[in-house]
């Protein structure tokens, strides 16, 4: 082999390995380019995912915020609500009590000669006026009237029982009365039971009784008047042993008895309503 042979191949070798080195050069920046790359698509990555957790953070902390906000705006909304209604209830008890108060005031220039039944229930309706904050708690005036309304049961058996003494003495028996009254709206159910027993008897007269006769009527406060047709008794016999002619006695007077009766249960009780009459306008 020549020289000039051997040189040629010795660049020929040269050329390759410049060309070799070249490449593995340009191999060598492509892998660093490709770290490069790689750590900041790492690093891209991280701060990404950083940003990420601080914005979830920082939502959650608004949706806390706006979630108390909203807890504490709905609590202040039931305040309010709640101190409007208080004040709404409290407007309309004053009002309603300024109302009963004038009508309890106002009934003895109504009623200028009351009856003894009368002036029993005006006593009673006066001492309610330092109970109407309580008796008027619900704002309902139907608790005025029921209250009312027992003392009236008791006023009516006081007076039906004194007035028995006349009716019955004269076939020694006595009469014990029994009185209920309810409410519906401006509508009075009354009811009541007279119990005949022996002159002499003490106990339970509901009990052991010889008869009892029974009457009821409807009475409205809006239109107060004498029932018509008068109230139709009903008669039952009781448990109580007596003799045939005390049984005959009372046959024998049935009808004065039983028209006596009807009449002390109405003066009983006409009186006592044309007071609550008064109170109509509450209900």
């Amino acid at each position: 082999m020549s020289w000039r042979s051997v040189e040629r191949k010795w660049k020929e070798a040269k050329r390759a390995l410049e060309q070799q080195r070249l490449e593995t050069q340009k191999l060598a920046e492509a892998l660093a380019a490709t770290q490069r790359l790689a750590e900041e698509l790492a690093e891209a990555k991280r701060a990404a995912e950083e940003a990420l957790e601080e914005e979830a953070k920082r939502i959650a902390k608004e949706a806390e915020l706006v979630a108390q906000r909203a807890k504490e705006a709905a609590v202040e909304v039931e305040r309010l609500a709640k101190e409007a209604a208080d004040r709404a209830k409290q407007e309309a008890k004053t009002a309603l009590i300024a109302a009963a108060k004038d009508t309890i005031d106002k009934i003895k220039e109504e009623i200028p000669n009351p009856t003894e039944q009368q002036r029993l229930m005006i006593a009673e309706i006066e001492s309610y006026k330092e109970q109407l904050d309580s008796l008027l708690e619900q704002l309902n005036p139907l608790a005025l009237i029921r209250k009312a309304l027992d003392k009236a049961e008791k006023i009516c058996e006081e007076y039906i029982d004194s007035k028995m003494v006349q009716i019955f003495d004269p076939i020694h028996l006595k009469g014990l009365s029994a009185a209920a009254f309810s409410l519906d709206g401006t509508k009075i159910s009354a009811g009541l039971t007279v119990y005949l027993v022996l002159g002499d008897f003490a106990g339970d007269f509901t009990s052991n009784y010889i008869k009892n006769i029974a009457f009821n009527v409807e009475i409205d406060l809006a239109n107060l008047r004498l029932p018509d047709p008068l109230p139709t008794p009903v008669i039952n016999d009781g448990n109580f042993n007596v003799e045939d002619e005390i049984r005959r006695r009372f046959e024998e007077e049935r009808e004065r008895i039983i028209q006596g009766l009807i009449r002390a249960f109405i003066d009983s009780y006409m009186p006592i309503f044309t007071v609550l009459e008064k109170f109509k306008g509450l209900l």
